[in-house]
């Protein structure tokens, strides 16, 4: 029989369970935080994988071998490089960690990372927020870079970068993605206000700000790789 841990690390506990965690949230951080807080930015693409215990046999880890494509930002890292995740399997036990992030085979991804020797249970910034797969949109044939989850990176209006439409892959179509509005899904759920009274019974209009929807903010452009690589040298500690 398999043995499945769970570790959350929004809280300090840890069971043994036989499947099924939900993830906690990370601390959102910015792409303007990003290049000045890693150690290194580096694009690679994922060669191969790895899961191993902990000198006290209590950890998986798993590492994620990748071949260096170009390499923005901090100590040279070679032909090759490996972030060391916390958790996996080895065997027939497993160790599942919300919030941290996984690769896979033939992507190629844009890292901001820190140093495997902080033994962070995730070097990626922002647990997951600093890892960007290069991809092609299936509509117009453009490279995007999509975060891991799923929402594309833009550039907004203010000259801000950030995460905009939901994106997902195209099946059978290798680092080619689509927009997940555009694959079938189901329209929103139309919004439902309570019906408020006042002290006499009488119905209260809803038009206030307590029950006001709220403003979306206008839909970016894409960012294309050699954009947020612009954006990282402009954006690092002098």
């Amino acid at each position: 029989m398999r043995r499945f841990t769970i570790i959350s690390l929004g809280a300090s506990f840890l069971v043994t369970i036989m499947a099924g965690s939900a993830l906690a949230r990370s601390r959102p951080v910015s792409l303007e935080e990003m290049p000045a807080t890693a150690q290194r930015v580096v694009v690679g693409e994922l060669a191969s994988v790895s899961t191993r215990w902990d000198d006290k046999h209590i950890m998986v880890w798993t590492d994620y071998t990748f071949t260096t494509a170009d390499q923005w930002s901090g100590r040279p890292v070679g032909t090759t490089f490996i972030v060391s995740v916390a958790g996996g399997e080895v065997g027939n036990e497993a160790r599942y960690v919300s919030d941290v992030p996984s690769f896979f085979q033939d992507q190629q991804y844009v890292l901001f990372l820190h140093g495997n020797e902080h033994k962070y249970h995730s070097p990626v910034i922002g647990e997951w927020q600093g890892a960007f797969t290069v991809a092609r949109d299936d509509d117009t044939g453009d490279e995007v870079l999509v975060g891991l989850d799923g929402k594309r990176l833009d550039r907004f209006a203010d000259g801000t970068l950030g995460r905009g439409p939901q994106m997902q892959p195209v099946p059978g179509e290798p680092r080619t993605v689509r927009r997940a509005t555009d694959a079938g899904h189901a329209p929103a759920t139309p919004e439902i206000r309570p019906i408020v009274r006042d002290a006499a019974g009488n119905v209260v209009s809803q038009d206030g700000a307590v029950f006001a929807p709220k403003e979306r903010r206008p839909e970016g452009e894409p960012v294309t790789l050699a954009e947020l690589k612009s954006f990282v040298e402009n954006h690092l500690n002098p």
